[in-house]
């Protein structure tokens, strides 16, 4: 499970680092090392003016540019190779790049992962709760509902989406119990239920619950290009409206989740099939994407709020300011991290949480 774990990150983020180090070369900013892992240098290789490394800690890399760092003495030869010396918006696109080639690769991952195949819950029925409109309309344990008004279904979630969007609608299922298919009508009855945030929103019922059986959800080649690209664009879309609702207040800051969830959530998802874990990269990918536009200092975000302010302005923020604004952003990352890893301690070791809340509360 750890192992998993480890290169998930790793992926994601040497993913994230080839973004700046792509955008750094082609806008002529000189890149000094590109390291895969961190730590010591187990292995190095100089490439023109770059030093490619392999570091002892596999959890990530990084990219060295030249003239980064304002403060450090660049020689002046190197000057037309510094960052500090490019135009805002050269510095912006190449901050950017990480980012946005972690949003790309997830469309990737989808992709791929669409291809391969997912496995998930069928659309087998294996429990119908006595007086449900399903119960009504006569399904019946061991059925598998095959189609809804002329859409096919194969999953338990698909099914289950389209009842929600229904209710109050008479719908046409075709189910097969084994012996062939046969035609119901169903009306999706009306119902509070939680959405993915824990919100109560209104959704159709019809009170059946899978049965457990798997299915093997694959794609064809030109689906599955579609299918990637629609993931992609929904998982960003939710993501994007997760982390609203967390600055907000709507969702509980006890959803966050950390590296310990990561790993965890990493080894089961490897150990259902590498379709599910490329989607799971791909979703991960996405929140590191996001996670990393939000205007925090020290995040790429924060170097792009810095650029705007630069750009409105005419010249560069000073050092002091940065550098206060990026000690306080990474005092917030650091009590954020602590804080989802608090959050994955209670989720997965409940003891632990327990015999620490006590400690604090003597």
């Amino acid at each position: 499970m750890i192992i998993w774990g480890i290169i998930a990150i790793a992926i994601l983020i040497v993913v994230h680092e080839a973004g700046h180090f792509a955008a750094a070369k082609a806008l002529g900013v000189g890149v000094e090392a590109f390291s895969v892992g961190f730590g010591p240098i187990l292995l190095r290789k100089k490439i023109g003016e770059t030093e490619y490394r392999v570091s002892l800690i596999p959890l990530g890399g990084y990219v060295k540019l030249v003239g980064e760092n304002d403060e450090a003495e660049i020689e002046a030869d190197q000057k037309i190779n510094s960052f500090s010396e490019k135009p805002v918006w050269k510095r912006a696109v190449i901050v950017v790049a990480g980012p946005i080639t972690n949003l790309l690769i997830a469309v990737v991952f989808f992709i791929m992962s669409s291809w391969i195949g997912v496995t998930t819950l069928s659309s087998q029925v294996g429990k119908v709760l006595k007086g449900s409109p399903a119960y009504i309309a006569g399904i019946k344990k061991g059925d598998s509902i095959t189609n809804i008004n002329g859409n096919s279904v194969k999953t338990f979630r698909k099914m289950a989406s389209i009842m929600k969007k229904s209710p109050g609608k008479r719908l046409r299922v075709v189910v097969n119990g084994g012996r062939g298919d046969r035609t119901v009508f169903v009306v999706p009855k009306l119902k509070q239920m939680k959405n993915i945030f824990g919100e109560k929103v209104a959704a159709g019922f019809i009170g059946v619950m899978p049965s457990g059986k798997k299915t093997l959800l694959r794609y064809s080649f030109f689906s599955g290009i579609k299918n990637g690209v629609y993931q992609s664009y929904r998982i960003t879309y939710l993501t994007a409206e997760s982390f609203v609702k967390l600055v907000s207040g709507k969702v509980s800051a006890k959803q966050l989740g950390g590296p310990i969830m990561i790993i965890k959530l990493a080894g089961e998802e490897a150990n259902a099939g590498i379709g599910v874990f490329l989607f799971f990269l791909a979703i991960i990918g996405i929140n590191l994407g996001i996670l990393n536009l939000l205007p925090i200092p020290i995040l790429d975000g924060g170097h792009l709020f810095f650029f705007a302010i630069e750009a409105v302005r005419g010249k560069k923020l000073s050092d002091k300011v940065v550098n206060i604004s990026q000690q306080v952003g990474m005092s917030l990352l650091i009590l954020l991290m602590v804080f989802a890893t608090y959050n994955d301690i209670a989720r997965f070791f409940p003891h632990i949480s327990s015999t620490v809340s006590s400690l604090f509360h003597q």
